[in-house]
């Protein structure tokens, strides 16, 4: 068993403490820390950002009936828009 300790929320501390035998330990570290890569390059893959301007008259289009053309763009893409 490891003993895993996150700091409080509101804390500025950012350590997470483990406890365990050492190679369980290893094997929770390691693996946190490979979550956390994942997730600093997807956020970072993420961070493209491109800003066009479209006239009002064809927005309409753009979003379609009650949204459903944007909803569609953002799930096949996988995008905030």
């Amino acid at each position: 068993d490891v003993h895993v300790t996150f700091p409080p929320p509101n804390s500025s501390q950012n350590t997470i403490q483990l406890k365990g035998q050492q190679e369980q330990v290893e094997g929770i570290k390691n693996e946190l820390v490979e979550i956390y890569e994942k997730y600093q390059a997807d956020k970072q893959a993420r961070s493209h950002e491109i800003r066009f301007t479209i006239k009002p008259q064809y927005r309409s289009l753009l979003f379609g009936f009650r949204g459903k053309t944007i909803s569609g763009l953002r799930q096949k893409h996988d995008v905030r828009i």
